[in-house]
């Protein structure tokens, strides 16, 4: 596969935990050759715990009302900023849940406008996986922010299947669906094939 690329890139990877976001943006990396790799987790990781400790929660929560009407905002605008900030000429990779943002045309509007003024090529790319495998694989990373997930695991599904179907009908984001699990190869060519539609 040819790994020289002519444009820089501005690409957000979403989809559920444990779905192989932080797989397919290493994956990606080989490809794009000089990338700046952002993830939320790990960018985002000290304002969220101090604001949960701030308001009497547990640092791995992610499921509350308090985290999601207070906390949750807060880290997707300082993602955002993080983003916005990044004026390189480098390619960059975000990678998030962005369950909301990729249901939201305002703000994918402000990212294409974003890359427009960056000379960067904008991509929205939603990754799933079969059900079975998502929850062995959140098994078996232990994460801490996981742990309600997988303690209440038939309620979580039920509720983030409704979020992938309400995403699966937004046009502008490209879909990559792993049946199993993920094969490096197939990855690339796939997502190199879509970015070049």
């Amino acid at each position: 596969m040819n790994k020289a690329v002519d444009t820089s890139k501005l690409i957000f990877i979403g989809g559920e935990a444990g779905v192989g976001k932080s797989t397919v943006s290493r994956q990606l990396q080989a490809v794009l050759g000089q990338v700046t790799q952002i993830d939320k987790d790990e960018v985002t990781a000290v304002l969220v715990n101090a604001l949960l400790m701030a308001y009497g929660c547990e640092s791995s929560d992610r499921e509350s009302v308090m985290y999601l009407r207070k906390v949750k905002p807060l880290e997707y605008q300082q993602l955002d900023n993080i983003v916005l900030n990044n004026t390189g000429n480098d390619s960059m990779i975000i990678t998030a849940p962005f369950f909301d943002a990729f249901l939201d045309d305002e703000w994918k509007g402000k990212m294409r406008q974003f890359g427009a003024e960056q000379n960067r090529e904008v991509h929205f790319l939603f990754l799933t996986r079969n059900a079975e495998d998502i929850h062995r694989g959140l098994m078996s990373r232990n994460a801490a922010r996981d742990a309600w997930k997988l303690a209440h695991y038939n309620d979580y599904r039920r509720a983030t299947d409704n979020i992938l179907k309400a995403i699966s009908n937004v046009d502008d984001v490209k879909h990559i669906a792993f049946e199993k699990e993920i094969d490096t190869q197939s990855v690339l060519d796939g997502l190199v094939q879509k970015m070049q539609r």
